[in-house]
């Protein structure tokens, strides 16, 4: 039951806090979405075990906001990074294929004007 009702809270949770319909998909099907569930249940049954008392519902939503809440922003900011690290990646290839162009063009038009000047 701690499992399902902490699921159905984080995922509630993450459509209230990101507005965005793609971050919201992004965070909600997220590969490390579980182990984070996992991790709040862990803590919410460490706590219980601990103190040999129940969480009341307001101080577990408190734990999953806060959860929630580092998890969308690890996890948009590392998408952020990835993404521009394949931009900085592509237009570096870029970069390396118009020099390689141009190398050619030079030892084309060199060629061609040495051929001119020998013929």
């Amino acid at each position: 039951m701690l499992l399902f009702d902490v699921t159905t809270q984080f995922n509630k949770q993450i459509k209230e806090l990101i507005k965005n319909p793609e971050q919201q998909k992004y965070l909600l099907e997220h590969e490390r979405r579980t182990l984070v569930i996992d991790n709040i249940c862990n803590q919410v049954l460490y706590y219980e075990k601990k103190y040999t008392s129940k969480l009341d519902l307001k101080q577990r939503d408190i734990v999953i906001n806060e959860a929630v809440k580092m998890f969308a922003h690890a996890a948009l900011e590392h998408h952020k990074q990835q993404q521009m690290s394949q931009l900085k990646r592509t237009i570096l290839e870029n970069e390396q294929n118009e020099i390689q162009e141009t190398k050619k063009y030079i030892e084309s038009v060199t060629e061609s004007n040495t051929k001119v000047i020998d013929g």
